[in-house]
């Protein structure tokens, strides 16, 4: 609820208590039910939250000419007094894109799949401190400092799916 209110300030009280409610950290839900949980919650987003993402420019491009339905959108609370992690996921046919928008992040995150993606990247939002190395860098280059990742990446069945369903990185020129 602090998450909430502190992001959607301009929401009436009872919408920002409906997304409370149904909205929780690590839940990437889509725009069209977001907007159905808080009615004017994707311009009180567009405003505030987005707006202040390090990555909104980039958010606002990947979300232009896309279905509500095909945006989804979740959060992760971060360590006391940190911005949490806030990550949009847009489909566009069978390609899905997943951006930070809360961080300095450099790349785009590019997935191939069907309505089951915004379920598995989830679990990657339940992980903000998680390193996307894991994720994008074939296992034979899991090695060195890096090798700490190779067994989450070999053995762990949600970082399994995500790893056959990842289709390359958009790795943005200037940091924001």
């Amino acid at each position: 609820a602090r998450t909430v209110a502190a992001h959607l300030p301009t929401l009436g009280a009872a919408a920002r208590a409906a997304l409370a409610d149904q909205w929780l950290p690590g839940r990437a839900l889509s725009f069209e039910a977001l907007e159905a949980l808080a009615p004017g919650f994707a311009a009180a987003f567009g405003a505030s939250w987005l707006a202040a993402c390090p990555r909104s420019a980039e958010g606002a491009a990947l979300m232009e000419g896309v279905s509500p339905a095909d945006r989804f959108l979740g959060y992760a609370d971060a360590a006391a007094g940190a911005e949490p992690f806030v990550w949009l996921l847009v489909r566009r046919a069978e390609a899905w894109s997943l951006e930070l928008l809360s961080h300095g992040d450099y790349a785009t995150y590019l997935f191939k799949g069907g309505g089951e993606l915004p379920g598995l990247v989830e679990g990657l939002i339940r992980l903000p401190e998680f390193s996307r190395e894991a994720l994008y860098l074939p296992l034979e280059q899991l090695t060195g400092e890096r090798s700490p990742y190779a067994v989450p990446a070999r053995d762990l069945p949600l970082l399994r799916e995500l790893r056959s369903r990842f289709a390359g990185r958009k790795v943005h020129a200037a940091a924001t």
